[in-house]
């Protein structure tokens, strides 16, 4: 037979041994682009807790030393001291929330000096962080605290991510990404932890002010090849990145009749004692 009328081209058998070789080079590689990916991420979020640290010291030296107002306390066990107060932002009022018009802070409740806001709220408010992205870490999984739940098309951030057709309760929530926990280096409350922090000299520097949305195990921002880990803001103005603590002990995050730590004050402020290297009170949890 000539060569030169012989049909050229990929039998079956080799087109299938280049589909098995794609295959093989993409499930190495997607994994490495998968955590690169969650790497840029981790940066971006620990450089707007950088950012957000710098703004609450302005906060602080335009009002004589004063932070801005935390929602969750300290102490026993009120409906103002649970965790999920910590990401608190602002409350919206339902009887203006209707106007989809209105421009912010037009439909905030009318409160104190700067409105209805505390923590990361003020700090908008007041125009130190002007963008409201800052707040919310590129990586937050649960969307209770992402900037898109606040921020619906054609409205600006914030917005309720409540239903709003629920008129059963007086105002609804706006949260951030991040928790906010000015802890005093001095007092403690009846349980042995740090009060919050109210003026910049009773802040102890040494202890969180801020980290990711510590929610549940399951919706922490940053897991990479299987191991957690969370950003976290002191209270001198540093960024650090733990991931290998007891914090991340599954038996700490799923307390007794609770469905998360955000709902758990004593977990809550256990796991953050853990993440700044104080693990007494986890163990104790844990009974280890």
């Amino acid at each position: 037979m000539n060569r030169k009328n012989r049909k050229t081209g990929f039998t079956l058998v080799e087109l299938l041994v280049v589909i098995s070789i794609i295959a093989l080079l993409l499930s190495v590689m997607l994994p490495a682009l998968r955590t690169a990916r969650e790497k840029a991420k981790q940066t971006v979020c620990a450089s707007q807790q950088k950012q957000i640290g710098a703004g609450f010291f302005m906060y602080a030296q335009s009002n004589n030393g004063n932070l801005p107002q935390s929602r969750f306390m300290s102490g026993q066990f009120t409906t103002s001291n649970q965790p999920y107060w910590s990401y608190f932002a602002f409350e919206i009022d339902l009887v203006k929330k209707g106007d989809s018009t209105l421009k912010f802070p037009a439909y905030l409740k009318d409160w104190g000096q700067y409105g209805r806001s505390w923590g990361y709220g003020s700090l908008f408010y007041t125009g130190i962080i002007k963008d409201p992205k800052t707040f919310y870490c590129p990586s937050t999984r649960s969307d209770s605290y992402r900037e898109i739940s606040y921020a619906p098309p054609g409205h600006p951030w914030p917005w309720s991510f409540d239903d709003p057709t629920d008129l059963d309760a007086a105002e609804k929530q706006v949260r951030v990404g991040y928790n906010y926990l000015p802890q005093d280096k001095l007092k403690k409350d009846t349980d042995g932890f740090p009060i919050i922090a109210k003026n910049l000299i009773k802040l102890d520097n040494t202890k969180i002010i801020s980290t990711d949305a510590i929610i549940s195990l399951t919706n922490l921002s940053h897991q990479m090849g299987g191991r957690k880990g969370v950003n976290m803001l002191f209270g001198d103005g540093s960024v650090s990145f733990r991931n290998n603590t007891i914090a991340f002990n599954t038996g700490l995050w799923s307390p007794t009749g609770y469905p998360d730590i955000n709902h758990y004050r004593l977990t809550f402020r256990s796991v953050i004692q853990a993440l700044e290297g104080n693990e007494i009170m986890a163990r104790r949890i844990l009974k280890m």
